[in-house]
Formats: structure tokens, C-alpha cells, sequence
């Protein structure tokens, strides 16, 4: 799964973005946010959340970005979102 490093980061990438959101590759297993650069568990420190976000509700401990502005929402991980894939070439 992708995880946006930066705002140019996305805007190379939103015009290849259908829908409303996308998952971002971050999470929260306990009381802090964790947002991986890659599948081995390197962390990123860039963070975009829009100005509410995350309200950390019960239960919303991934995180989304929607497609309009870059900005990321805390969101159930269960929700019905498309996922881009990203490929080390």
C-alpha cells in the first residue's frame, strides 16, 4: 500500500486517483499514529491530516486520503476504499 511522503508526492499521483479516497499506509495501534514508508516498517514522518482529523473516534485507526485535497482522515478499517500499490523499480 502507498504511504504519501509529500503534497508533491500526491499531486504526481492524484491524476492516476478515481473516487473519493484512498488508504493511506498508516495506522494506530494504541494511543500513537504510525504512517510506513515500506513493508519492512520504516516510518515516515509526513503527516497531512486536514484540520479536524484525526479525531481519533473509537474504532478509527487507519487512515485514509481523499483525493480532492491530499488531506488524510482517521477512518474504521473496514471501510470500502481503493488502495494503490506501490513498486520499488
Amino acid at each position: 500500500m502507498i504511504n504519501i511522503e509529500s503534497i508533491g508526492e500526491f499531486e504526481e499521483i492524484r491524476p492516476h486517483l478515481s473516487g473519493k479516497y484512498v488508504w493511506n499506509h498508516c495506522e494506530r495501534p494504541g494511543d500513537q499514529w504510525n504512517c510506513y514508508r515500506n513493508r519492512e516498517g520504516s516510518l515516515t514522518s509526513y503527516r497531512n491530516w486536514a484540520a479536524d482529523q484525526p479525531d481519533n473516534n473509537p474504532g478509527e485507526n487507519c487512515a485514509l486520503i481523499y483525493v480532492s485535497d491530499g488531506k488524510m482522515h482517521d477512518y474504521h478499517c473496514d471501510e470500502s476504499a481503493a488502495a494503490v500499490c506501490q513498486a520499488i523499480i
